[in-house]
């Protein structure tokens, strides 16, 4: 993705998007009404742990890559924009 300048970034984003998506998803459809504090804490600190764990061990594990403070940050701008989309569709096409 080196053609692009900022397209690693845009996917970072989108894949992180999708996978705080996915989660927040799901866990609102099984559990409604639970423990709003649990969802925040896997829909958003799991994704975001994960993402900063991803560069931290390209940095130190590898020759070839380094750890990137900008696709960290690429990571947390997904994480966060999932939530007013889901909660949109969530109220729009699910009901109890």
């Amino acid at each position: 993705m080196s053609g692009v300048s900022g397209l690693d970034k845009v996917a970072h984003c989108m894949m992180f998007f999708g996978l705080s998506s996915l989660i927040l998803w799901e866990y609102k459809k099984r559990h409604a009404r639970e423990n709003l504090r649990l969802l925040l804490l896997i829909a958003f600190a799991a994704p975001l742990a994960f993402g900063a764990l991803i560069e931290v061990l390209q940095g130190a594990l590898t020759d070839y890559r380094s750890a990137d403070l900008f696709d960290f940050l690429a990571d947390a701008l997904g994480v966060l924009l999932a939530w007013p989309l889901v909660r949109f569709f969530l109220k729009k096409y699910y009901r109890e």
